[in-house]
């Protein structure tokens, strides 16, 4: 199997991808060590205390949710089965997941009263753009809530970010998907299982919830999104990281798409 750019129909060779662990559950090869250890963050609020969730299988599988509308009909036991990263709207399945990423500061200016009340999980972050605007105001009332708004330095180039305090975009514009993937690798996944990334409408949906309230309710352009992600596939792949994507009808050309029975056998390793 390959990751192509689809702007330029590059392949490159991404065949260490999957790890099937069929029959005795034997696992890949490691990750490179290079992706494994790696400096503190750049400055500022947005230092990079590192994220290292507590890993429950022995390849080091993040899940990572997003908001798509395969997600709403994910088994609610399997987003339970390994340390999860909610991206935006997606924590409110996974309201105690060890992580939440939203880079959009509108996001956090309209939810931030919702996060605060109803978050059981772990660590808040954001991207540094909520450094200025409302984003102190928003910072300080989850503050006052007992919790803590992290931010992470957003920079628009192409792979993989291996600073804690810094995560690439993905793509020309960015999303906050491909950002909590970085941070999935950056938390030392060696295998990371995607949740609601369709990056397309379903049934004339965008999300599991329907549609964003003002402003956020503005048009998503899907295959910018998931082309501007090829660079950051391709390092995944380099890096012998694993990407596994639980949403058969999904956009996402680089990595394979499970299919239901194929999730329910996965999680329910032990290895």
């Amino acid at each position: 199997m390959n990751v192509q750019d689809p702007h330029h129909g590059t392949a490159r060779d991404d065949s260490r991808t999957r790890n099937d662990d069929e029959g005795d559950g034997a696992r890949g090869p490691e990750p490179r060590e290079s992706l494994l250890v790696r400096g503190p963050g750049r400055g500022g609020d947005h230092r990079g205390r590192p994220f290292a969730p507590g890993f429950r299988d022995a390849r080091r599988t993040i899940t990572v949710i997003a908001s798509g509308p395969s997600a709403g009909s994910f088994r609610r036991e399997h987003l339970d089965r390994f340390p999860a990263i909610c991206v935006n709207d997606a924590w409110r399945l996974h309201p105690a997941a060890e992580a939440l990423y939203a880079a959009d500061p509108r996001w956090w200016e309209v939810h931030h009263e919702a996060i605060g009340a109803g978050w059981k999980g772990g660590r808040l972050f954001a991207s540094h753009n909520l450094e200025g605007g409302q984003g102190p105001r928003v910072r300080a009332a989850l503050a006052g809530r007992g919790l803590e708004l992290e931010l992470r330095r957003v920079v628009f180039e192409p792979g993989l970010s291996q600073d804690h305090g810094t995560l690439h975009a993905g793509g020309a514009i960015g999303n906050s998907g491909a950002q909590a993937i970085n941070l999935a690798a950056l938390a030392g996944a060696w295998r990371i299982l995607l949740v609601g990334f369709d990056m397309r409408k379903v049934e004339g949906q965008d999300h599991f919830f329907g549609a964003h309230p003002p402003p956020l309710n503005q048009p998503s352009p899907y295959e910018t999104f998931w082309k501007g992600m090829w660079s950051m596939a391709a390092a995944l792949n380099e890096a012998g990281i694993e990407v596994l994507n639980a949403s058969p009808q999904s956009a996402l050309p680089y990595w394979p798409k499970l299919q239901p029975g194929e999730v329910d056998a996965l999680c329910a390793r032990t290895s």
